[in-house]
């Protein structure tokens, strides 16, 4: 009606076709959103899902913006759904309870036919939260986005399931500035698995799973997705998201690739790195598996020959011929690309 009303507007004194107001069209137009205004008012102050005092709330917050008031008169069938958006959202959020991309975002996914099978809830739903990195940023509508989109893979492929999920959700739910380091990464894991989920797709996903490590205390290192039979014949893999620069440094390929990727894996085939905007290169990897060497070199010679086909006798007078072979095998661009995508 906004646009109508101006297209009609004789702005230059003109009184023509073109800029001629439409009394007939901007007095009905008027009425029917006085009507659907009175029965989205009349429909406020019998929702159940809400306390006498969060009506009145809801009725200064519509009154207060005319963004909010049109989604709410426009969608006047929706009106239960977007009370809860609202209701659950401001719980966390006290100015993106006014935002109507966020109150579709909640509304979208609460409808997801997937949503009990993520384990969401109301409540969960409106304590997510967005982030704001240095390299990247989402807003809480995205994040819900694009869980939304995760669980409309899920409903396509019906036969995936989930174990650990709500560890995921947890890390969405983080307020501190580490906590945006941490969600801009699971981030790229819920957007890969949305773009490049094939290989997922009808098998048993474990998120976060734990998994024990080279080192010699009895603390697990955990691996963002262990992915269950996911290839022939029953080979599980395991996979590593990294996003960002400055999310894989020297230590990172120590103690999550070294000392947990190839102590645990019986194949290089199990071991996968999810990468986006990390800025890593074959180049690197090398540096860095040189700089550790010695880790690589306390795998021993039966994994490194069970990993690499290499034929190390268990007695190995050079130890260096182990850490070596390693470097030499992820020198070549093909097989450095089989691991790191």
């Amino acid at each position: 009606m906004t646009q109508k009303v101006l297209d009609g507007i004789n702005l230059d004194g003109i009184n023509n076709d073109k800029k001629f107001i439409d009394g007939d069209y901007v007095r009905k137009s008027l009425t029917e959103l006085s009507g659907n205004f009175a029965s989205f008012l009349s429909k406020i102050d019998n929702l159940p899902n809400l306390s006498v005092s969060e009506r009145n709330a809801l009725k200064v917050d519509v009154n207060s913006s005319v963004e909010l008031k049109n989604l709410f008169v426009k969608n006047i069938d929706k009106t239960d759904e977007l009370s809860d958006a609202w209701k659950n959202i401001g719980n966390y959020h006290t100015q993106l309870k006014k935002d109507p991309t966020s109150l579709n975002a909640f509304v979208a996914l609460k409808n997801n036919p997937s949503f009990d099978k993520m384990g969401l809830t109301d409540d969960i739903i409106g304590s997510l939260q967005g982030y704001s990195t240095a390299t990247r940023s989402a807003s809480y509508a995205e994040v819900l986005a694009d869980i939304n989109n995760f669980g409309n893979f899920l409903k396509i492929n019906s036969g995936t399931s989930l174990e650990n999920f709500d560890k995921i959700v947890n890390i969405f739910k983080r307020t501190d500035q580490v906590g945006n380091n941490y969600k801009q990464g699971v981030h790229w894991m819920i957007r890969d698995l949305n773009t490049n989920g094939s290989l997922f797709a009808g098998k048993k996903i474990k998120f976060e799973h734990s998994i024990p490590n080279a080192r010699p205390s009895n603390a697990n290192s955990s691996i963002d997705i262990l992915c269950i039979k996911c290839k022939e014949p029953n080979i599980d893999i395991m996979v590593e998201y990294k996003s960002g620069p400055g999310s894989i440094s020297s230590s990172t390929i120590k103690e999550q690739f070294i000392e947990r990727d190839l102590f645990n894996a019986n194949s290089l085939e199990e071991i996968q790195w999810r990468m986006e905007g990390t800025e890593m290169t074959k180049q690197k990897l090398v540096s860095w598996l040189t700089e550790n060497k010695s880790y690589l070199e306390n795998l021993g010679p039966e994994k490194i020959n069970q990993l690499f086909g290499t034929d190390f006798d268990k007695i190995i007078y050079d130890k260096s011929d182990l850490s070596n072979a390693v470097i030499e095998y992820f020198s070549d661009n093909t097989n450095y690309n089989k691991v790191f995508k």
